[in-house]
């Protein structure tokens, strides 16, 4: 029944998820699972996620566990507590994070971490909602759109080919996660792209083109209670923006520099 050495650490970040949280299929999920321990994060709710949640860790000891945030400080800060302490604890090779809505159905996780063994050199893999024939990608049409533009302005701005920065389902090894999440992020909507702007600048240009695996999802559902809103969608370009004064010019000079065979700036 207990998860003693996971191999996997996946943060789920809430907050106040009482009302939609999906216990169920968490409780599914645990059962079964032998290699991977849930690491919730309770976000400062103010309802009764807190209660819930421990009583689903309790249920599931060694494979669930909990880590309350006093104050509500977003998803970007719940997220980075739950990676450092996850690294700090639990030691594990691989990392990560899933949304708590489970618009990523949890068994997608074996299927990343799939990756990192069939890809040896693979630093991170990010969930991609690529509507395509033998998928079920089910997903409000204008955010779709919205998408659609979005990833082609962090593209631009990374100066990378990702198709889908924003998906709430990316595993990492550990290792490199720790490096990218020990500082804040300036962003509090869109972290992701900041995510992979800090392993460009880390790793080098030519070496996130060959570490960084998206992933094509066979499922990925919209529970239609999403908590972005539209004017929050709006605010992620103002940090698109800030994004880009802080990247852009100098992902171009490590591209230049590994054009011309020097050192990364």
């Amino acid at each position: 029944m207990y998860c003693r050495m996971p191999q996997t650490v996946i943060v789920v970040p809430c907050y106040n998820e009482a009302r939609r949280l999906r216990k169920y299929q968490f409780e599914v999920f645990l059962a079964q699972e032998q290699d991977t321990l849930l690491l919730f994060v309770d976000d400062g709710s103010r309802d009764a996620t807190a209660t819930l949640l421990k009583e689903l860790t309790e249920q599931f000891p060694g494979k669930a566990e909990l880590l309350i945030l006093e104050e509500n400080k977003g998803k970007a800060a719940a997220v980075r507590a739950g990676i450092l302490y996850a690294a700090e604890h639990f030691h594990p090779p691989l990392v990560g994070f899933f949304d708590a809505d489970l618009s990523t159905p949890l068994p997608t996780i074996h299927e990343m971490t799939a990756l990192f063994e069939s890809r040896p050199g693979t630093s991170m893999v990010f969930g991609s909602r690529v509507k395509r024939l033998g998928s079920h990608i089910e997903r409000n049409w204008l955010r779709h759109v919205f998408g659609r533009i979005f990833a082609s302005l962090v593209s631009h701005t990374l100066q990378i080919p990702v198709y889908d920065s924003q998906c709430g389902a990316k595993i990492f090894r550990t290792e490199v996660a720790e490096k990218i999440f020990s500082e804040p992020f300036l962003s509090r909507w869109i972290f992701d792209v900041e995510i992979l702007g800090r392993y460009i600048l880390l790793s080098g240009y030519q070496t996130t083109l060959k570490t960084v695996c998206e992933l094509p999802l066979s499922v990925w559902v919209d529970d239609g209670d999403t908590r972005i809103r539209p004017k929050d969608l709006m605010r992620m370009l103002p940090e698109l923006l800030t994004l880009w004064r802080k990247y852009h010019r100098r992902i171009s000079g490590i591209r230049k520099a590994e054009r011309q065979g020097n050192p990364v700036p």
